[in-house]
């Protein structure tokens, strides 16, 4: 309740005013010709008035303290469905000493704060989500779902530690692929070959698109290792058929260094150098009437 002594030095401002006014009036009253019995109509009057007026503040100021409390609950409402949502606990402790008007400002104050945070780590998400996108699309993975419902600060730390792995994983799978590739390549120029599939177009092309999942990795070790059966192969015929030639040339007499120029002139094993070597050791033999 409020001290008394607050309202003394108001109380005798008013109680001086109000007889000051109201002797006044009587006097102006009494100077028009009013009765007594007028006069006491008009005193009524003035005292209805009064009593309104001060009805009016009384129930204005509860429409006040009705709106702070409708204000406070509401507050109070956000908090906690905001503090459920965030995982954080928000006390009241030393509510009780304050007044409704800060009450409503403190629980303002929590609210907006509580929803800075919220803000904050849903910005936090996002980004996370969006590395995790690009993430999977790169790595042919699923998403975790982490977003079904808003993380706390340990889950989100824990999402976090996730993706750096698995960007961890995605270097350590490009690492291999360059790798790959730089032997895919080399290996296809020396052979003369030219990518038969959409798959050794993305490989040989260094497509952005390459996703670095387990099926395609798996395929770009068995493409590099047919390639190098393929090599071995044409290295072992490239030498049958230099050796063939060589002997031939040799039975022939034919001058070294045409032989040696004509060698130089096809190096390696690619699919051209065969087809002239064969070409050559064909041209000879039919001529000896080999073939």
């Amino acid at each position: 309740m409020a001290d008394s002594s607050e309202w003394e030095p108001l109380m005798q401002k008013i109680t001086a005013k109000l007889s000051s006014t109201l002797t006044q009036l009587h006097e102006i009253w009494k100077e028009i010709g009013y009765n007594h019995e007028v006069r006491s109509i008009y005193s009524k009057q003035v005292f209805d008035h009064i009593e309104d007026l001060l009805g009016d503040m009384v129930s204005e100021s509860k429409l006040k303290k009705e709106t702070i409390l409708v204000n406070v609950k509401d507050l109070m409402d956000q908090i906690g469905v905001l503090t459920k949502e965030l995982g954080t606990n928000i006390t009241n402790a030393g509510y009780e000493n304050l007044s409704l008007k800060e009450v409503e400002e403190a629980l303002r104050a929590d609210l907006q704060n509580l929803q800075y945070c919220k803000t904050q780590r849903v910005t936090h998400l996002k980004k996370l989500l969006a590395k995790e996108k690009t993430l999977c699309k790169v790595l042919g993975t699923q998403p975790i779902n982490i977003e079904e419902k808003l993380p706390s600060d340990e889950e989100l730390k824990s999402f976090e530690l996730y993706l750096e792995k698995q960007e961890g994983e995605k270097c350590r799978l490009e690492a291999i692929f360059n790798e790959q590739r730089r032997a895919i390549v080399r290996m296809m120029d020396d052979l003369g070959t030219s990518p038969s599939s959409s798959f050794q177009h993305i490989v040989y092309e260094d497509d952005e698109n390459y996703v670095f999942s387990n099926s395609n990795m798996n395929k770009l070790r068995e493409l590099r290792e047919e390639l190098e059966h393929k090599v071995n192969s044409a290295k072992e015929h490239v030498e049958d058929i230099r050796q063939k030639l060589i002997a031939l040339w040799k039975y022939l007499n034919e001058p070294e260094h045409i032989c040696q120029s004509f060698l130089s002139s096809y190096e390696g094993y690619s699919v051209a150098t065969i087809n002239a070597l064969t070409t050559e050791l064909e041209r000879f033999g039919q001529s000896m009437g080999f073939m």
